[in-house]
């Protein structure tokens, strides 16, 4: 059995939070088939993927810094210390918000000896933390701990080993959707919950729509008729509206920055002197940015 590692948590790659045909059906004022001059069609679409998935590594580092956190949702696993409070309960703050859902728990002394918890059906779930009871393995009530028999204090650090899904799902069609289809198919269901995530299917050329699917069977959701028919490939998610529009904005400057050089400092007279223009999409970096203040991350552990 491999023993779990401190603090490891698995380092996510890039993925992009608009497709190539939502960011052409923008009215950015900037033409599409230039991102790389003289290229072909599907050149241009290649650097253009490239510079959306630049802006979305951007979006990332951005709202978690070095943690190797990542917007769109994900399976995360910690093992952390923690103790269990005098209601018996383990209260954790994993290293990524916002938490969707446990999916596996076990504690112990040491990291090679840890007992699986099997039922997870009392655990607490909140945007920033989870909690745990820990009474029904750890001889502790919900009332603290039991007063007859001999006392289990558990007053020092324990070893947690967990795992939780984090964020909001953001994938794809894996095949073309009918209008009036009842089941859809995307590339992942990471973070899609039944009855509770509101996917919105972000089609440009047909229409958007949003579902809320009635069950998870894999990555095959059951939904209610869609109103629209949708290609495979068309962007399904339940991210914050302001993540596409963020995401949009960073690479319209990405672009800017592509297609001019910073201009030097002007060497003009008076107040002027020493100014520089703003440099190539600085105010589309700006707005970006800001559109994801309120999502930035702040470890506290």
């Amino acid at each position: 059995m491999t023993t779990p590692q401190v603090g490891v948590s698995t380092i996510h790659p890039t993925q992009p939070y608009v497709t190539n045909a939502m960011f052409k059906a923008l009215p950015t004022g900037l033409p599409t088939d230039a991102v790389t001059p003289g290229g072909t069609p599907t050149q241009q679409d290649i650097e253009l993927a490239e510079l959306i998935r630049k802006a979305s590594a951007e979006m990332d580092k951005f709202c978690y810094g070095s943690s190797g956190g990542v917007l769109y949702a994900t399976t995360d696993t910690q093992t952390l210390r923690a103790r269990v409070d005098r209601f018996g309960r383990f209260n954790i703050n994993p290293r990524f918000t916002p938490v969707r859902s446990l999916t596996a728990f076990s504690w112990g002394d040491d990291v090679a000896s840890m007992t699986a918890v099997t039922d997870l059906s009392h655990v607490e779930v909140e945007p920033t933390r989870l909690v745990i009871p820990a009474y029904p393995f750890t001889g502790m009530s919900s009332a603290g701990p039991l007063q007859f028999g001999p006392r289990t204090v558990l007053n020092y650090d324990l070893r947690v080993n967990f795992s939780y899904v984090n964020g909001w799902a953001c994938t794809a069609l894996a095949s073309a959707a009918s209008a009036g289809a009842v089941t859809i198919t995307v590339k992942d269901a990471t973070g899609i919950f039944p009855n509770v995530t509101r996917l919105t299917l972000r089609d440009p050329t047909n229409g958007t729509e949003t579902v809320i699917p009635s069950a998870v069977n894999g990555t095959q959701l059951t939904v209610p008729a869609l109103t629209y028919a949708h290609s495979a490939g068309v962007q399904a998610d339940d991210l914050p509206d302001v993540v596409p529009d963020a995401c949009a904005e960073i690479t319209i400057g990405l672009m800017k920055r592509k297609a001019q050089e910073a201009v030097r400092p002007a060497v003009g007279t008076g107040r002027n002197r020493h100014r520089a223009p703003a440099a190539p999409g600085e105010d589309n970096f700006n707005r970006g940015f800001g559109l994801l203040d309120s999502y930035v991350q702040v470890r506290t552990r």
